[in-house]
């Protein structure tokens, strides 16, 4: 007879509320928690991108300027084999030329040979891009960048066959370094 006043009386209904209330507050603040952590990792992954994107666009100037993969293989070992988040890195030749390329997926040269050409004059005259894109029903961030040369050299100099279109204030675009992240472990 006591047992049935404690689930079923007054007793009852207010524990019951108040359980029901704790387990809706732990749900809410649960799914808050989640989505910041989400945001929060999210963002990393993205200032870590723009940072690698960074760094190669500048150390990579003397390969691209030379169209010489050598110089630019260490530099990509050296600081791409340390990402896990990485599923490619290419670095390109203003005339869409890949002068080296990176993977950690077999099928990623499929989604790189759409169109260079078009996805190098789209950003050749941009600072640093990202994009978020889709690649094998996975979402992956893209992130593009122009390489510039640091000094301004006169055109008869330059060792490139195509003329450049609007180069930027600082300097001479003479390639592009173009990287995917994914989001896999966020």
């Amino acid at each position: 007879m006591i047992s049935k006043r404690i689930f079923y009386g007054f007793r009852g209904r207010v524990f019951w509320y108040v359980m029901f209330l704790i387990i809706i507050l732990t749900t809410f603040f649960t799914a808050v928690a989640i989505y910041q952590q989400g945001k929060f990792l999210k963002e990393a992954l993205i200032n870590r991108g723009f940072s690698i994107l960074r760094s190669l666009a500048y150390n990579s100037e003397l390969g691209v300027f030379t169209e010489n993969p050598d110089f630019l293989k260490p530099l990509m070992h050296h600081l791409i084999e340390q990402e896990v988040d990485l599923i490619y890195a290419v670095v390109y030749n203003l005339n869409g030329k890949v002068l080296y390329f990176h993977n950690t997926q077999k099928d990623i040269i499929t989604h790189l040979a759409e169109d260079v050409e078009a996805d190098v004059d789209e950003y050749i005259d941009k600072g640093p891009i990202l994009k978020k894109t889709g690649f094998n029903n996975k979402s992956i961030y893209e992130f593009w960048a122009p390489v510039v040369i640091s000094k301004e050299f006169k055109e008869e100099e330059l060792i490139i066959e195509r003329p450049f279109k609007k180069p930027p204030r600082k300097g001479k675009t003479i390639g592009i370094v173009h990287i995917a992240l994914s989001l896999k472990r966020i």
